[in-house]
């Protein structure tokens, strides 16, 4: 993204980063090289002025829940001020509103820095809790204070635990995966499938998604919508097993 296509300005406080257009795929590349710089080496709060912004990509998404961690391990605020509708309830939809602070202008934004713990998330490592029955083992991830921190959540050491080849993992608490939290995913499935069974996903939202069709990896996994879908087609695949011997 060019200087024609953003504007950043920086304060004694904070850092605001203004996109002149929409946020798509196309320009991602050229936004995220823009604005590395402004977030990993300065120790100031930034803020994203959505008020050009009418579009967004799942890619976008993303990249903004990469530069909230990026803040959130510096103690520095990133939020975001003069969200359009349609964007803002697209945010609320895949749960990003949770943990990244969205205010309506430049203004009240400067008014939460003088308080900035009534405004900031509080990410946890998932609580985790297994559910065995005869045939497959469900995994819950349950959530404490705002939302699921991935990062601070060793999935490789959880999945170990699990001795069925059946496996459901209720991820209707999970906003977004890092890519360590991904790696451990793609290798539970492969065991899964070494082992003649299943990993299915339940409850899974479009940003997820969207980020293993960018990655080529969709196909390891098996999409639910709720738990009660994931044992039947646990179910049906078992079935289908027994009439092919």
């Amino acid at each position: 993204m060019t200087k024609e296509n953003v504007i950043i300005t920086e304060t004694d406080s904070y850092i605001c980063i203004t996109p002149l257009y929409s946020l798509t795929d196309t320009i991602m590349e050229d936004f995220k090289t823009s604005v590395s710089q402004w977030c990993e080496n300065k120790e100031k709060h930034i803020v994203v002025d959505f008020k050009n912004v009418h579009l967004l990509s799942s890619r976008a998404i993303t990249h903004l829940i990469k530069l909230y961690k990026i803040q959130h391990d510096k103690n520095k605020m990133f939020a975001l001020v003069n969200l359009k509708k349609e964007t803002e309830d697209l945010l609320i939809a895949v749960n990003i509103t949770k943990i990244i602070s969205v205010f309506s202008s430049i203004e009240e934004f400067i008014i939460s820095l003088e308080e900035p713990l009534l405004h900031s998330s509080s990410l946890s490592p998932a609580m985790v809790r297994f559910e065995k029955q005869k045939d497959l083992t469900i995994i819950h991830l349950e959530i404490q204070g705002d939302g699921i921190d991935t990062s601070k959540t060793d999935f490789s050491t959880i999945f170990s635990e699990v001795e069925h080849k059946n496996v459901i993992i209720d991820l209707g608490n999970i906003i977004n995966l890092d890519e360590k939290s991904i790696s451990a995913f793609t290798e539970f499935a492969d065991t899964c499938v070494n082992k003649n069974g299943h990993l299915v996903l339940a409850a899974v939202n479009t940003l997820t998604k969207d980020l293993f069709l960018l990655l080529g990896i969709e196909d390891k996994f098996n999409f639910v919508e709720t738990i009660s879908e994931g044992t039947t087609f646990i179910s049906v695949g078992q079935k289908h097993k027994k009439n092919r011997k």
